[in-house]
C-alpha cells in the first residue's frame, strides 16, 4: 500500500498516464471494433468502484478496466448481476468474461482463475458506534449477523463459527447496512474494503473484529481463459508501475479509507 505522500507526489504523472490510455490509444470519437469484453459486476457495487452512471467518475475499477479494453481494441459491455450468488455460474457458463470485485478464497479457485492483487483485503466484522466493538469470537456468536448470501463474507462468517440461526442472509449489502442501521441485526461480516466505502456515506459504522488471514481483491476469470489472464495481469502491473494505481486509490478511496485497508496486512 503507498503512503499518501507518495501518491499525491504521483498524481499528476499518474493523472497524465490516464490521460494518454483515453486519447493516444483511443482517440476521442473512436468506436472499438474488436472482440468485445464482457464485464460481471455485483449490481450493488459501490460507486467508487464501479459505477453504472455515465459521468466524470467512473470509479476506480471501472477506470482501470476501461482502459484495458482500450489498450487491446475490446469493446466493453458492462453484465450486472443482482444475485451475487449467481455471479461465478455465470462466468463459467460462458455468459461474461471476467468479474470484478471479488476476493479471492480458496474455494473460489477450485472454480476460477484470479489476476494479481488489485487490493489488499480482509474480513472484518462492524457494528455501529454506539454499540461498542466486537473484539472476540464469544461475543460475536451471539450477536444478530448480516451477511451477503454467496459471498466470501457469508464464507467468512461461517468459517468463524457463527451459529446459522444467528446468521441473517441479504441478498445485497445495501439491504444489509440498511439492516444494520434500523436495529434489524446487530452486526454485519464485510471485507475491510467494503465497510471503507460504506463509511464515508456511514461514519458510525465502526470495525471490530478481523475474521480470518489477510487476504487480496482481485479479478476472476475462466480457468482456461489463459490469454485474457496474462493481458489482464500485464495491465495491472503497468498501471501500478506507472503510479497511477496510487492516483486512482487517492481519487476514489481517499486517506481514510486507506488507512483502513493498510490495515489488512496486520497480524
Amino acid at each position: 500500500m503507498e503512503d499518501p505522500s507518495r501518491i499525491r507526489r504521483a498524481a499528476s504523472a499518474a493523472g497524465l498516464v490516464l490521460a494518454l490510455l483515453a486519447t493516444t490509444l483511443w482517440p476521442a470519437g473512436a468506436q472499438a471494433s474488436g472482440k468485445r469484453l464482457r464485464v460481471l459486476v455485483a449490481a450493488d457495487e459501490d460507486p467508487e468502484m464501479f459505477s453504472f452512471e455515465p459521468g466524470s467518475a467512473p470509479g476506480l475499477e471501472r477506470e482501470m478496466i476501461e482502459s484495458f479494453a482500450r489498450l487491446h481494441g475490446r469493446r466493453l459491455e458492462v453484465v450486472p448481476v443482482t444475485n451475487f450468488e449467481q455471479i461465478i455460474p455465470t462466468l463459467r457458463a460462458g455468459q461474461g468474461d471476467v468479474i470484478l470485485g471479488m476476493v479471492d478464497t480458496e474455494a473460489r479457485r477450485e472454480l476460477v482463475a484470479f489476476t494479481e492483487e488489485l487490493l489488499p483485503t480482509r474480513h472484518v466484522v462492524a457494528t455501529l458506534a454506539s454499540r461498542g466493538s466486537i473484539q472476540s469470537l464469544e461475543h460475536l456468536r451471539v450477536q444478530r449477523v448480516g451477511v451477503v448470501t454467496g459471498s466470501s463474507w457469508a464464507e467468512a462468517a461461517a468459517q468463524a463459527g457463527i451459529p446459522a440461526n444467528r446468521t441473517v442472509p441479504f441478498v445485497d449489502s445495501h439491504a444489509m447496512v440498511k439492516a444494520l442501521l434500523s436495529g434489524q441485526i446487530t452486526v454485519v461480516v464485510m471485507e475491510i474494503s467494503s465497510l471503507a466505502l460504506v463509511q464515508k456515506k456511514h461514519p458510525e459504522l465502526r470495525a471490530g473484529l478481523f475474521l480470518g488471514p489477510p487476504g487480496r481483491h482481485a479479478w476472476a476469470i475462466r480457468k482456461d481463459d489463459t490469454t485474457l489472464r496474462d493481458q489482464l495481469n500485464e495491465h495491472i502491473r503497468m498501471l501500478k508501475g506507472s503510479g497511477t494505481w496510487g492516483h486512482l486509490l487517492g481519487r476514489y478511496l481517499g486517506p481514510e479509507s486507506m488507512a483502513l485497508l493498510a490495515s489488512a496486512r496486520r497480524p
